[in-house]
Parts: structure tokens; sequence; C-alpha cells
């Protein structure tokens, strides 16, 4: 069973957008896996199933996920990930820019991602 914790700082669709690509990420959804429909999403998470269908189409623009009519939504093959890094990196580029404006200097991004990403290590010892 897929379980999001929604909270209210991002839209809904953007949660569910983001924990998809996390699963896909962390093989939690494989290759080739057929996802649950934006209906039953809606109904497990009590949530809009157009809501749940707003991601999944944002995960098929991506080359994510894609469609069979009559079939289903499945995961696409990912052996480098390269849609998941490239959304990845549009979302550390607007981080950046928002704490740039913020006062934040580039070595202090620099150690704050170093941080960042040696405190995730310890947490995920296989990436």
């Amino acid at each position: 069973m897929l379980d999001i914790p929604f909270h209210h700082q991002l839209p809904m669709s953007e949660q569910i957008f983001q924990s998809f690509c996390d699963w896909i990420a962390w093989g939690v959804l494989k290759d080739g896996e057929q996802l649950p429909t934006a209906q039953q999403l809606a109904q497990q998470w009590g949530i809009n199933p157009r809501t749940v269908q707003k991601a999944l189409d944002q995960l098929e623009e991506l080359g994510i996920v894609y469609t069979v009519v009559g079939k289903g939504t499945f995961v696409c093959r990912q052996q480098d990930l390269a849609p998941l890094k490239a959304y990845a990196a549009k979302q550390l580029k607007d981080a950046i820019q928002k704490y740039r404006r913020y006062g934040i200097t580039e070595a202090e991004l620099q150690s704050i991602c170093t941080s960042i990403f040696h405190d995730s290590s310890k947490e995920n010892p296989s990436k």
C-alpha cells in the first residue's frame, strides 16, 4: 500500500508527484510495475481523483511513467533515473535561487549541502 503523510506546505498533487519519484528511485515501485488507478489512490488517500491524475500526468510528461489505454499506467524503465535526476536538479536550482535571495552565500550553501548529503548517506548507506 502506498501511503503519503500529507502536509499543508505543498499542494497535494506535488506531494503525490514527489512521493512517486521517491518510491521509484528507492525501488519501492519497480520498472514496468503497474500503478493503481487515480480513482483507487484517491479513494485510499481520501482526496479528489483529479488531484492524483494531475500528479500522474506530470510523471508521464517527464517520462517517469507511461499509460497504455485500457491497460493502465506503468513505471518506465529507469536504468539511469535521468528524468528523476532532472527533476531533482530543477528543485535544487529553485531552492538555491530562493536561499540566495535570503542572503545565503555560495560557501554557506555548499556547507549545508555537504552536511545534508553526508547525513542522508548515513540514513541510506547503499546510495
